[in-house]
């Protein structure tokens, strides 16, 4: 299980990263200015808020 990819990680799509993510991997991928930074995977955010139940 990947819970942080970089920005330029050919696994960083829709299902794996969300829209903006996404997005961001592309442009970086195609060579764009893109500030530094990193995605947190859907998976990585779902296990962290399913402990939250349903608060």
């Amino acid at each position: 299980m990947k819970l942080v990819l970089s920005l330029d990680d050919a696994a960083a799509d829709l299902a794996t990263v969300g829209g903006k993510g996404a997005s961001l991997a592309r442009l970086t991928r195609a060579g764009l200015p893109v500030p530094g930074g990193f995605h947190i995977t859907t998976e990585a955010y779902r296990a962290f808020v399913s402990a939250f139940g349903d608060e």
